[in-house]
């Protein structure tokens, strides 16, 4: 409700032309007539309208970088799939570069833990045996789904890009994954944000040798579980030396 109280009160006369998300659910027009919410509502809203890819790429990135930086075999071989591309024109066609990266990266610790919520519908509705009692609120927790099914994924809590590259099961597989969701509600950034992840992670590994730098350790990078996934301390040092070169940069994520 802070948010609603803070955009009523702020001065029209810092708008510039573009209406505001407060204006946009508030204000009566042609298309929607004007929205009835609570400022409870209308609150969340605008925090999901805020808080939306605010971290949750380069958080992917970095514990993705970690996980590379710890397996260099997979490193190497994900680099020699790189090297030779030419520009970035087809860099969807990479299957390591995308098994490391939209599959594995998002499964395996996903940015985001819930998903777009659903109430349940009049008269409750039985969801594998449970019944849940109508205008209950129900979520996907994306970080759960795959490790419900150990016989799709028999090493879960393991960062393993190659299992996607078995055709067995793929599809089954794919539907055990929801890192932005599912439906009409699904994330729309979801797009980008992988080609955000695909373009760095190419670009970043056809220059540099990422290496653990002394500062990041098991303890630092445990798991921490706060609407998504982020390392203890919300922080990643690794070292990135140009291949073919002396020099180093450390660098924290």
């Amino acid at each position: 409700r802070d948010l609603c109280q803070q955009a009523a009160a702020a001065n029209p006369e810092h708008h510039d032309e573009a209406p505001t998300v407060y204006d946009l659910f508030t204000k009566t027009n042609e298309k929607t007539g004007g929205i009835t919410w609570t400022q409870g509502e209308i609150s969340a809203e605008m925090a999901g309208q805020v808080l939306a890819a605010t971290e949750t790429t380069s958080s992917a990135l970095a514990l993705i970088f970690y996980e590379l930086a710890k397996n260099q075999p997979l490193m190497e071989e994900l680099y020699r799939e790189i090297r030779h591309m030419d520009g970035y024109t087809n860099i969807e066609s990479l299957k390591l570069l995308d098994t490391c990266t939209k599959e594995e990266g998002l499964r395996f610790r996903p940015p985001v833990a819930f998903t777009g919520s659903r109430l349940s519908p009049k008269g409750g509705i039985n969801v594998l045996g449970y019944y849940i009692p109508e205008g209950t609120v129900m979520t996907i927790q994306s970080l759960s789904l795959s490790r419900q099914r150990p016989g799709l994924f028999p090493n879960y809590d393991v960062y393993d890009p190659k299992r996607w590259l078995e055709e067995a099961r793929l599809d089954e597989r794919r539907k055990m994954t929801a890192p932005f969701g599912v439906g009409s509600r699904r994330c729309p950034g979801g797009n980008m944000a992988i080609c955000q992840m695909r373009l760095l992670i190419a670009a970043t590994i056809r220059e540099f040798n990422v290496l653990l730098a002394p500062e990041t350790t098991l303890a630092s990078m445990e798991p921490f579980e706060a609407n998504g996934i982020r390392s203890r301390y919300d922080e990643c040092y690794l070292i990135f030396k140009p291949c073919g070169g002396s020099e180093i940069r450390e660098l924290g994520l």
